[in-house]
C-alpha cells in the first residue's frame, strides 16, 4: 500500500468517526427535541383543562347563573330555569337563546338537543302547555 492509499485510509477513518459523532449528536438532539415537544404538549394539555374549566355567565330567564365553559343540554337549560324538571320530564319547555356562539348567535335549542354556551348568552325557558 502506498503512502498516498494509507492517507486516503486514515482520512476514510476519520471521516467515518465524524459521521459517527454527528449521527450521535443528531440522536442527542432528536431526544431532546422530543423532551421538549412532550413538556410543550404538556403544558398545552394544562392551559386548555383550565380553560375547559373557566365559569361563564349564562342568564336564565332573567337570573344570571355561572357555568363550566362548553356545552350545555336541553335538559341542563330547562332544569335551571324549572328545577323540578328532572322529575317531570313529560312536560314540554321552549328554549330560545339569543347572543349565542358567532355560528348561531341566536336560536331554539330543541329537546335532545345541545348548545356550545358563552359568557353573556341569555336563554329564555317557557312552559308550552303540552305534554
Amino acid at each position: 500500500m502506498t503512502m498516498e492509499q494509507n492517507n486516503e485510509e486514515k482520512r476514510i477513518e476519520d471521516l467515518d468517526k465524524e459521521i459517527i459523532e454527528k449521527k450521535e449528536e443528531i440522536k442527542e438532539l432528536d431526544d431532546v427535541e422530543r423532551r421538549e415537544k412532550e413538556e410543550l404538549h404538556h403544558l398545552e394539555e394544562k392551559r386548555n383543562e383550565i380553560e375547559r374549566k373557566k365559569k361563564i355567565t349564562i342568564v336564565v330567564n332573567g337570573d344570571p347563573h355561572e357555568e363550566e365553559k362548553g356545552e350545555m343540554t336541553y335538559d341542563e337549560i330547562v332544569t335551571i330555569a324549572f328545577p323540578d324538571f328532572p322529575q317531570h320530564p313529560e312536560r314540554n319547555y321552549s328554549v330560545k337563546y339569543i347572543h349565542g356562539p358567532a355560528h348561531k348567535p341566536e336560536g331554539i335549542l330543541a329537546p335532545g338537543g345541545k348548545v356550545h354556551i358563552k359568557d353573556g348568552m341569555e336563554f329564555t325557558v317557557t312552559p308550552t302547555g303540552q305534554s
